[in-house]
Parts: structure tokens; sequence; C-alpha cells
């Protein structure tokens, strides 16, 4: 039934709340590479690390910085797998399980550098045990990228496996095939994702015209569908690629300085050496 200008405004305010948070977000995301930074995450982690280094860096104080690559599921503590909730890598892995993910614009060959959530904890602990010394700032790398890489092609390959031999249900209960990535250029995949947006928008604009009968309906619904898998593509897209099309490495000889300095008890149920890690289990 017909709704009343208290819902239009309603609505018509939270479509300008949207609008003015992804406008916000994009304006953010440039001024961060404009600077040289993959994004705003990056970017204020950097601020943060300059204004402990001014406040807190000099004058007799003592500095140790961990940086952490991205961090995932633990290998070992509490158990292993546990994670709390979805981070950074687990939404691109789920999305592309359940099949929304038809392509990526990765470099295959690019290190995803990603780290477990206990050896972050473990390393953070023993920064905080063995300090920095006086007005000599410690800077950590607590990543896998130097020690035990793993290629972006590598993961692909796990995660296609598994969601080929345990592939998850539709709402039909029917299983999930995923998608083969060929890694096609950034250019190509912005063009494609721009060619599938137009058309979904023209077929949806076609729909509104016809007769509104329930097959319309049906019709239109599973286009605003399509149309939501191909933002979510859109976005997924801007806000991995920088991720998946690296060529840095991150130097980890204080960690593993930090870590060989630690009791070769604590090294087996503490520690937190990347090379132990296997990546395809």
């Amino acid at each position: 039934g017909k709704e009343g200008p208290q819902a239009v405004a309603k609505a018509a305010e939270a479509a300008r709340i949207k609008w003015v948070t992804d406008e916000l977000v994009d304006a953010g995301r440039t001024r961060a590479q404009s600077l040289g930074w993959t994004d705003v995450y990056t970017l204020t982690k950097a601020f943060a690390e300059r204004a402990a280094e001014e406040l807190w860096g000099e004058n007799g104080h003592r500095l140790s910085v961990v940086r952490p690559a991205i961090i995932e599921s633990a290998l070992q503590h509490p158990y292993p797998g546990w994670i709390d909730g979805f981070k950074v890598a687990d939404p691109l892995i789920m999305a592309y399980g359940r099949g929304l993910l038809p392509e990526f614009p990765g470099l295959p060959d690019s290190i995803l550098d990603v780290i477990p959530v206990d050896f972050v904890v473990n390393a953070i602990i023993a920064a905080a045990a063995n300090p920095a010394k006086i007005n000599e700032p410690e800077y950590y790398h607590v990543a896998s990228g130097s020690s035990n890489p793993l290629p972006f092609h590598e993961i692909y390959g796990f995660v296609n496996r598994y969601f080929t031999e345990h592939p998850l249900t539709d709402k039909q209960g029917k299983p999930i095939k995923v998608p083969t990535w060929e890694f096609p250029g950034g250019n190509k995949m912005e063009k494609s994702v721009l060619r599938k947006e137009r058309l979904a928008k023209a077929a949806e604009r076609w729909l509104g015209r016809l007769p509104d009968t329930d097959r319309v309906r049906a019709w239109h619904n599973q286009m605003i569908k399509n149309i939501a898998d191909i933002g979510t593509l859109r976005n997924f897209t801007q806000l991995y690629r920088v991720y998946v099309r690296t060529e840095i490495i991150f130097d980890d000889a204080n960690l593993r300085a930090l870590h060989d300095a630690l009791p070769a008890a604590a090294q087996q149920d503490r520690g937190f050496d990347p090379t132990t890690i296997d990546w395809e289990d």
C-alpha cells in the first residue's frame, strides 16, 4: 500500500546518510593513496606511530612498536582455527565460496602476508618483556612474507579445493560451484564490472515499465539481487586489490631475533616463528 510522507522522509534520510558515507570513504581512500598508503587504515596506523615517537619515544622513555600483517585465525591458542568474527581475508574467502566472485584482479605471485592471531599476542608479550633501549624505538614486523611466503595463487588453490570438496549450499540446498579464476588485470576487471552494472540497471529500468504481475515482481527481485551481487564484487575488488597486487616484503629480522631470545620451552608454546606454519593445513 501507499506510504505517507514520514516513511518517505525516513527512506530519503537513510539514502542520504549512505551517500555521504560512501563519498567520505572514497575521498579518504583517494587521499591516503595520494600520500603513498593503501587506504585510510594504514594511513592512520602511520599517524599513530608518528605520534608515539614524538610523545613517548624520546626524553628517557622506551618505545616498542609491533606491526602485525593481516591477522587471521590461531595456529595453536586457544585452539587451532579460533578467530573472533570475520576479519580481513575471511569475507573474501566466504564470498568466493558463495560464488559471488567470478574473478579477481590480483597478481598470482603476489604475497598475501597473513599471520596467526596467537603469534601476534605472543610477540606483543615478548616485546613488553624485553623493552627497547632508552630513546631507541624498536619495530617488530609480525609477518610471514619474508620467512614463509604465501603466494596469492597458492591460497586460491587451497580455498578452491576446499569449497570444491565441501561446497556451500544455496537457498534451495543445492551445492554452489565455485568459479575458476584467471587473474585478469585491474583495468579489465573494472571494465567488466562497469559493463555488468550498466546492463543490470538498464534491465531494471525496462522491468519497471512492464505490468505489475507476479512474474515481473519475481524478475525484479532477482534483478535487485544481481545488482547487489555486482556491488559486492565492486566493493571487494576496491578493498582488497591493493593487498593482492603488492610486491612489498616486510623485514622480520627483529621478530626472529626476539623469538630466538625466548627460552626453548617458551618457543614451543608461546613462540611466533612463521616458518612453523603449514599453509595448506
